[in-house]
């Protein structure tokens, strides 16, 4: 009788621990960062040593699906809206020298947007091909994209160039003048702007 039940408290277990492993696979972890704590961060630079002047988009909407089994179908088709009122170099007079002098002199130059139409590499970093629009021109940006310490961290360069904004960056710089003239007596803007969105992973069972 004691071996008999031996072998009945054994099965249970096998059967508890088989239900248990069932279960975990029909929950698989989700993903998300729609919604999540975001940063957007800008850096452009002035002077021919390349000085950089970082600051902010504080207004902005980020849109896609939520809580995906991978962080890559998590990020597919990502949809972000950003405000270009809203920068925050934390500096009042630079902040309304932009506006005024390089965001208003564009088409349509309340909003930056951009759309996620291709996603490569793995869950834990790769490339993210993002369509952007802005000042009437569509243009694709790559984007790398890692997992740091739960956060997600996305960076890219381009060229404003490449969105017919040449003749608003020169009507800025003439404006700012002095502020972008470096040790060599030479003033200078560049066109190259570095972008790093940074968000706080979602994760559910």
């Amino acid at each position: 009788m004691r071996l008999q039940y031996f072998f009945k408290l054994l099965l249970s277990i096998c059967i508890l621990i088989m239900t248990s492993c069932t279960k975990d696979s029909l929950d698989p972890t989700l993903y998300s960062f729609v919604g999540g704590d975001t940063e957007i961060k800008w850096t452009a630079y002035k002077c021919t040593n390349k000085i950089g002047v970082s600051g902010l988009f504080e207004d902005f909407k980020i849109s896609g699906p939520k809580y995906q089994t991978s962080i890559r179908e998590m990020l597919s088709n990502v949809k972000i809206d950003i405000k270009t009122e809203s920068l925050n170099t934390r500096s009042t007079f630079r902040d309304e020298n932009i506006l005024k002098y390089f965001f208003t002199t564009l088409d349509n130059h309340e909003w930056i947007r951009g759309s996620v139409v291709k996603v490569s590499g793995n869950d834990m970093k790769g490339k993210l091909f993002v369509m952007m629009d802005f000042n009437n021109v569509s243009n694709e940006i790559v984007f790398d994209f890692k997992i740091n310490t739960g956060m997600l961290v996305m960076e890219a360069d381009f060229d404003l160039i490449d969105w017919n904004a040449a003749h608003s960056l020169d009507n800025f710089d003439d404006c700012c003048s002095t502020l972008h003239t470096g040790e060599d007596g030479k003033q200078m803007i560049w066109p190259n702007l570095h972008l790093e969105i940074s968000s706080a992973m979602e994760i559910a069972n």
